[in-house]
């Protein structure tokens, strides 16, 4: 569900000292060890190896658009993690996408009704959409889509499945008792029918929203090879941009869809170019080689002021919108105390992460729910800093400190292996829980060596990670992929936890809802199984040849993708 392939730490040696002595011991104490990567100094004209893309279309203007890298898969059916997604809309469509509100507006479908008990849903498909391949769109294709998210050989999609599992006959589907999804009908070309077993208020926003693939393409290939097909990285579909050349680490080319059916996008060609050092990005966008940074990592917050008093660009400093976090694998005996996980929490300051790293650009927050979201609930933070709480939490739980400091039980130490692909805060971490009595062994992954042989199987012992929250307004979304004992990683099981789950969105209450999920707050923030660190904000920048779509999150930059336009 997430990655972040940035190599090198975004932060100067200066500010990230300056923030280990702000959240640090007092001044007869240890001086904190500065992080193990700093840039040295601040490389304002460093640049990435140069790689020459293909020429843009004659006559056309291009922009270029900087990125971390490039996803491990361009199939939104076999993947939930968010760098799929967001390339996704380049893509593809869904029969619905948000609003400014992120609520579900028309997209393939161009209409739909539900039924006074929820159960029911009709969706009229838009005529005249066709894919990439000039193959017009029809209800089979959604059909295709849905029953392969749903496949038993789609193992990778598997997180993707639970926002389909209340249709009629998709378990007995996905245990091979049954060769389609009953509940998925299509009465013509131009309409989906959809039965559900129990009401599912996210439906719309969240299922809906997933892109629709085109079955004589993606149906050609067995299920159990798509994953690894060379369709992985050549994505068909309906979008606003077709796919022209892919360069692992280099580049990802894109010319617009011509035909598109939401009208034809404002640029000929996008470049998202991979700059994976945050520090040259400056140089980059004055010297013109990059026109629009933001997403996964924007601006980097020493830079901000002098790119606002600038007036040849433009800076968009848009809500916190993406989450820090920590995973505690609950597998492992060490974090299987919860007054152990909350005891890391209160020895995390989070506010100083917030303060020093971020210049103040984010927030603490406690919870996995939005603040954008109508099912966030305002409340107090519940774990500020405070070492010596934590300590005694420790001390309960039974830890004591060893002749070398470091907390022990039962003649085992606490020592443990944090794997991140993150760059800013890890070694603030392992520096502040050094103060706690823990023996962090700091281990810095690429993501794709990681992901699936060590964390999805569970063989790490806590690893840092970052996790968009603006894709989908409604909480179940992050709610379910996190919390719920059949789909989350850390194998958290909490039944009372399952049961609001499942109760919140089995009524389109809102009201209702929104208390379900306040209580579940308050379970989860007690039980600790993540602890959320902040949410930074997303600081968007660019030339003024450059006009983007004035959106509230970076999500719907992308969503709007067609409307970005160079204008000089």
């Amino acid at each position: 569900m997430v990655r972040y392939l940035s190599r090198r730490l975004l932060l100067t040696s200066a500010v990230a000292s300056a923030l280990l002595a702000a959240c640090g011991p007092a001044a007869d104490s240890t001086p904190p060890v500065a992080p193990a990567q700093p840039a040295a100094a601040r490389p304002a004209e460093s640049k990435p190896a140069a790689t020459k893309p293909a020429e843009k279309p004659r006559g056309g203007d291009q922009i270029v658009f900087s990125v971390t890298g490039t996803p491990l898969t361009l199939n939104p059916a076999f993947s939930a993690v968010s760098d799929t997604i967001y390339f996704s809309q380049f893509f593809f469509d869904g029969l619905t996408r948000p609003d400014d509100s992120l609520q579900p507006a028309p997209s393939l479908a161009e209409s739909w009704t539900v039924s006074p008990d929820g159960l029911n849903y009709t969706f009229n498909l838009r005529g005249g959409v066709k894919f990439h391949d000039g193959k017009e769109l029809t209800s089979a294709d959604v059909k295709f889509t849905w029953e392969l998210i749903s496949h038993p050989a789609n193992k990778t999609g598997a997180q993707l499945y639970g926002f389909f599992s209340r249709i009629k006959g998709a378990a007995d589907y996905r245990a091979e008792k049954a060769p389609e999804i009953v509940g998925i009908q299509t009465p013509d070309p131009r309409t989906v029918k959809v039965e559900l077993t129990s009401v599912y208020a996210p439906f719309l926003s969240i299922s809906a929203f997933q892109s629709i693939l085109p079955k004589h393409i993606y149906g050609a290939v067995p299920v159990e090879q798509l994953d690894k097909h060379e369709l992985a990285r050549k994505p068909v579909g309906t979008g606003p941009f077709k796919l022209v050349e892919l360069k692992d680490n280099q580049h990802v080319l894109l010319d617009a869809n011509t035909g598109y059916w939401g009208g034809r996008p404002k640029v000929d060609r996008l470049v998202l170019k991979v700059v994976a050092d945050a520090t040259v990005l400056p140089s980059l966008l004055r010297s013109g080689e990059v026109d629009v940074i933001g997403l996964y990592r924007g601006l980097p917050v020493l830079d901000y002021a002098a790119f606002a008093k600038d007036p040849a660009f433009k800076i968009v400093d848009l809500a916190a919108q993406t989450n820090w976090y920590v995973e505690f694998n609950l597998t492992n005996p060490l974090f299987q105390d919860a007054r152990v996980r909350q005891a890391i929490i209160r020895a995390t300051d989070r506010r100083g992460i917030v303060e020093h790293l971020l210049l103040g650009h984010g927030r603490v927050v406690d919870t996995v729910i939005h603040p954008i979201s109508w099912g966030y609930s305002e409340r107090p933070v519940k774990y500020e800093y405070d070492l010596e709480a934590a300590k005694r939490l420790f001390a309960e739980a039974g830890w004591k400190p060893g002749s070398d400091g470091v907390l022990t039980k039962d003649g085992k130490r606490f020592g443990f292996e944090l794997i991140t692909f993150m760059p800013e805060y890890p070694e603030i971490l392992q520096e502040q829980w050094k103060k706690l009595g823990l023996d962090v062994q700091l281990k810095r992954a690429d993501f794709s060596a990681v992901w699936a042989p060590v964390y999805l199987a569970k063989k790490h012992d806590v690893i840092a990670l970052h996790q968009p929250m603006g894709i989908y307004a409604d909480p179940d979304y992050p709610l379910t992929g996190y919390y719920s004992s059949r789909l989350n990683r850390n194998t958290y099981n909490n039944p009372r936890v399952d049961e609001i789950i499942v109760k919140a969105t089995g009524t389109t209450d809102q009201a209702e809802r929104k208390k379900a999920y306040a209580e579940l707050n308050e379970i989860l923030a007690t039980d600790a199984p993540h602890m959320w660190i902040a949410m930074p904000d997303e600081i968007w920048t660019h030339n003024t040849k450059v006009r983007l779509p004035d959106k509230k999150l970076g999500f719907l930059m992308l969503t709007n993708v067609k409307d970005w336009e160079r204008i000089g």
